[in-house]
């Protein structure tokens, strides 16, 4: 069953007159609907009163392919003729934002602005790579429709990639008196819940993405990966390093009226008497073009991986390489990690340098609001041509058609394989905003960009005001 979460905005004003750490007024009444009603329920509450923002229950198509040889870097925009359609639900609003997320993943799989994409999707088709490589938690690989995720308990796009997350809303008033509403994913990390993603959705997925026969002929895998994910002292125990956390993870996902970007909060629950170690991160990918510039205020990363760029010194001043300025220039698919943590308010990427469009993900800098730390973990699959002229591994195999770029944002942990610990009976939250720029940016000196992007930052009182990272004892 779903549940879904509502409110009565008149009774909320006498009943929560204190505002939470985001701003907004916690709804309190739930009810209960039936998964079968979704497609027609109507998901408005306080009907007696105006709403600007509103959310409806639709579908989204997944795309698949066969096979990594399947995937053809020539039909970019061409739809594949394998698909999936799952429940999704749409947030729009006076300013013309349209955001749609699904409970396949906790994804939000659309971030629009009239026509123009700010999320990136795989409509060309994804595929199950990385089969039996140990380079992703389960033995079946890794397949990637797009989107803003929440990875959860593990490195790696998390153990609930392609499980479906329990949903629920809510709408609340922000200090303001704005109207809002919520799209909420939560799932709990359990044995069952473990079981279930490791032996069910491999036959569930084997009959939707329909896996080349020849190369899979019983299908995608069960089972969990080894390799980083165990314990150096129990290597032949998969997954090993990740214990059950029995941690509660959720996304919240907030349109607010008059606003145009997407408030997201990410939030870890421990709800034991005992410390967990795991990690959580929120994987974005962003639609690119060849002269896609990163944008940043990062003064110094870190290579961790000897895989990728191995000439490359481990620490390096970001500004002295100006060839990773440009996602496309990479000279393969490689990692970096901002150290010893995120710098400036912004991380983001210039979607269409033809007419100077971008998007970032904001958070608060934490010197400044004196809170935890936040970090970011850069992924870009990098040229092109030197990836099909050989440059793929079996991490990068499954190189989609179409570009993007794919920053991670974290509010506990700084690197690939690096646990935190989430202390016992303590909600661990972080919350970003991502702000689509529909112009400006061309024409302009990487300096320039910056200082714009800065600008625009400024101009939205909902941006200045974001809450960073925080505990709070449950």
């Amino acid at each position: 069953m779903i549940m879904l979460t509502t409110s009565l905005i008149a009774f909320q004003l006498l009943l929560f007159p204190v505002l939470d750490a985001s701003g907004f007024i916690p709804g309190f009444c739930t009810f209960a609907c039936k998964k079968k009603m979704l497609a027609n329920h109507p998901m408005s509450s306080s009907s007696s009163l105006m709403m600007a923002v509103t959310r409806c229950a639709t579908e989204h198509t997944l795309y698949y392919v066969p096979s990594v040889k399947a995937i053809n870097y020539t039909s970019v925009g061409i739809r594949s003729n394998i698909s999936e359609v799952v429940p999704s639900w749409d947030l729009s609003n006076d300013k013309g934002i349209r955001i749609r997320a699904m409970a396949r993943g906790a994804n939000m799989v659309a971030l629009n602005i009239t026509d123009r994409k700010y999320v990136w999707e795989n409509i060309e088709g994804a595929v199950y790579y990385g089969v039996h490589s140990n380079n992703f938690p389960y033995t079946r690989g890794l397949s990637l429709n797009g989107g803003v995720r929440f990875a959860a308990v593990t490195a790696e796009h998390g153990l609930y990639y392609d499980s479906d997350w329990d949903y629920s809303e809510s709408d609340q008033l922000t200090a303001e008196g704005k109207d809002s509403k919520s799209i909420i994913f939560t799932i709990t990390d359990t044995d069952t819940a473990r079981e279930f993603a490791s032996n069910m959705i491999p036959e569930k997925m084997t009959n939707i993405a329909k896996p080349n026969t020849t190369e899979l002929p019983k299908g995608l895998p069960k089972g969990f990966s080894s390799g980083a994910f165990s314990r150096s002292d129990h290597p032949s125990i998969p997954l090993s390093k990740y214990p059950t956390t029995n941690m509660e993870f959720k996304l919240n996902i907030t349109l607010v009226d008059d606003e145009d970007f997407v408030r997201l909060r990410m939030s870890v629950k421990n709800s034991d008497d005992t410390g967990k170690n795991a990690e959580a991160w929120l994987p974005m990918t962003f639609p690119i073009d060849e002269k896609s510039k990163i944008l940043s205020r990062q003064k110094m990363r870190w290579r961790r991986d000897e895989w990728c760029f191995p000439d490359t010194p481990n620490l390096i001043p970001w500004n002295d390489y100006s060839k990773f300025q440009t996602a496309l220039d990479w000279p393969t698919g490689g990692i970096f990690y901002d150290f010893p943590k995120k710098d400036g308010r912004f991380h983001g990427v210039v979607t269409d340098s033809t007419i100077g469009s971008g998007v970032v993900y904001v958070c608060p800098d934490e010197e400044e609001k004196k809170g935890l730390p936040h970090f970011t973990k850069m992924w870009s699959w990098g040229n092109k041509e030197n990836f099909i002229s050989g440059g793929g591994s079996a991490l990068t195999q499954g190189r989609p058609a179409s570009e993007y770029y794919e920053p991670w944002s974290s509010g506990s942990n700084f690197a690939f394989f690096n646990s935190a610990k989430f202390d016992p009976k303590t909600e661990l939250t972080w919350d970003v905003a991502i702000l689509p720029i529909e112009s400006g940016l061309k024409d302009k000196s990487f300096a320039e960009m910056l200082d714009y992007v800065d600008t625009e930052i400024d101009k939205r009182p909902g941006l200045v005001n974001l809450t960073g990272v925080r505990k709070n004892t449950i």
